[in-house]
């Protein structure tokens, strides 16, 4: 069963105070046996010493004539059950039971004899129970007595059979009663323990819960009223600042992701634009071609100067280029899905580079192959990896101002096939090559990138079995290296 922090707190603390209340009263039940054992010792001797007292008055001046009398009242105490006076040998001289008398004690008594036999001239306690005690005081001869008794050491001995019954009784009763007090204490506590918790810890946590929940459910708007200073109200203040702060990041993300979809709206538009015109030049590069190649063969039947001829196929070779560029377009602007094929990494990386020709001799770029002997195979979409490179050679293009170098290396390491595209551009910053994998991150000119190229690079490299990394230094260049799953065969074959 799963506690809430309320019930953990209140169990603890409830069972913190049983225990120590447990202790305490553990401690002072032993300490109230402790008194009354005392207490009881105390009245044995007290009552000895009365008796002798007693006992010395009544032989000097009554002649011993009121010794029963004198026990009489010794046992009218109530924790006196029977007083008795014995020899030296054992038999009951004077008892407040005058039947006991003339009979001897071990008759009169279930103490077993040989725990008070012989009597010697000691002082015999014994404890019958928890409150019952058999005691024996022997009655020494004082000088006083010896006119009569002469030198005898001991005159006889006081028995008593005291019950202390009736004080532990009471004890008990408010040693319960305190008990009893304590437990309705004790609850009354826990009904205050439970308040003091639901107020200071549980009912703070549960708004904080639910403010949480809010926040969940979108409703960043939603604040916790501050109204301690307390360690809560802390959390509280950091909890509506936290929740303006995700506020404010969601409009401005919102803001960011309108702009973004507009510049990509735009985008599309445009590349829908360049296929249909791509098309349309591509249509009238045909007719050119066809209508140039008629008007050499024409010039070579009707034996035309040497020049006009050059002329005419120096023209039909930009022709012939133009269709290229056109057909390229129209090939890059379709998005057919495509099935997973074995594809040769080299041949893809250098049709994908002449598609850049122009560019990097406008730019003075030189790229710089360097591929493994070998055949470099790998299984995935022939088109998504040619998106891969257009946008990882693009960004190596922008990234040199002229005269920079791009190389373009393959080859297999560890069972696995490796791509590094390097450039002796500007390089990234340390923070933004964190970044850069991010959608709508671009450390572009506004207007010049989507921030959506290397987002896409990264996804369609995961669908191909591949990722990838990128480690730059400002100033120096960066390389951006991809690693493809080893070569096993279509997917057709592998299943």
């Amino acid at each position: 069963m799963k506690l809430s922090v309320q019930k953990k707190l209140f169990l603890f603390s409830f069972l913190l105070i049983v225990f120590l209340m447990a202790i305490y009263f553990y401690f002072a039940n032993v300490k109230m046996r402790k008194d009354l054992r005392a207490n009881s010792r105390e009245f044995i001797e007290s009552t000895e010493e009365l008796f002798k007292v007693g006992l010395s008055n009544v032989m000097l001046h009554s002649n011993g004539k009121d010794v029963g009398g004198l026990l009489q009242i010794i046992a009218k105490n109530k924790n006196v059950e029977t007083a008795r006076i014995l020899n030296e040998t054992g038999r009951v001289d004077y008892s407040v039971k005058s039947e006991e008398e003339g009979e001897n004690i071990v008759k009169v008594t279930n103490v077993d004899s040989a725990k008070i036999f012989p009597f010697v001239n000691r002082e015999i306690v014994k404890k019958l129970s928890e409150a019952k005690y058999f005691v024996i005081e022997p009655l020494r001869n004082k000088a006083e007595c010896q006119r009569c008794h002469k030198n005898k050491d001991i005159n006889g001995y006081l028995q008593l059979d005291v019950n202390f019954s009736g004080s532990y009784s009471n004890a008990a009763k408010i040693y319960t009663s305190f008990l009893v007090a304590m437990a309705v204490i004790l609850i009354a506590f826990a009904f205050l323990l439970h308040f003091i918790i639901r107020s200071l810890v549980t009912s703070p946590l549960e708004k904080i819960t639910k403010g949480l929940k809010e926040i969940e459910k979108g409703h960043l708007d939603y604040r916790i009223p501050v109204e301690r200073d307390d360690e809560i109200g802390v959390v509280n203040k950091h909890f509506n600042k936290m929740a303006e702060e995700i506020l404010k990041s969601q409009k401005k993300i919102e803001e960011l992701h309108f702009e973004r979809l507009r510049q990509i709206d735009k985008l599309v538009t445009i590349g829908e634009m360049t296929s249909e015109l791509a098309h349309e030049i591509n249509n009238y590069s045909a007719i050119l071609h066809s209508r140039i190649e008629f008007l050499i063969e024409k010039a070579r039947r009707e034996n035309l100067p040497e020049g006009y001829s050059r002329e005419l196929e120096s023209v039909l070779e930009q022709t012939v280029k133009m269709a290229a560029v056109t057909k390229d377009i129209l090939k890059h602007s379709k998005s057919n899905p495509t099935p997973e094929v074995k594809i040769n990494l080299k041949e893809l990386l250098n049709s994908t580079a002449e598609i850049f020709k122009s560019v990097l001799k406008k730019k003075k770029i030189n790229v710089v192959f360097k591929f493994a002997p070998e055949d470099l195979m790998v299984n995935g979409r022939s088109s998504e990896l040619e998106q891969v490179f257009i946008n990882l050679i693009t960004n190596a293009i922008d990234a040199i101002k002229e005269e920079g170098e791009i190389i373009i290396s393959a080859r297999s390491l560890n069972g696995k096939k490796e791509v590094q595209i390097k450039d002796n551009g500007k390089g990234i910053t340390e923070e933004d090559v964190a970044k850069i994998f991010l959608p709508f991150f671009t450390t572009k000119k506004i207007g010049k990138g989507s921030g959506l190229g290397l987002y896409i690079v990264k996804r369609l490299l995961q669908k191909n079995h591949a990722s990838i990394e990128c480690a730059s230094k400002e100033g120096i260049g960066t390389v951006f290296t991809i690693i493809f799953e080893d070569y096993r065969g279509s997917s057709e074959q592998r299943q």
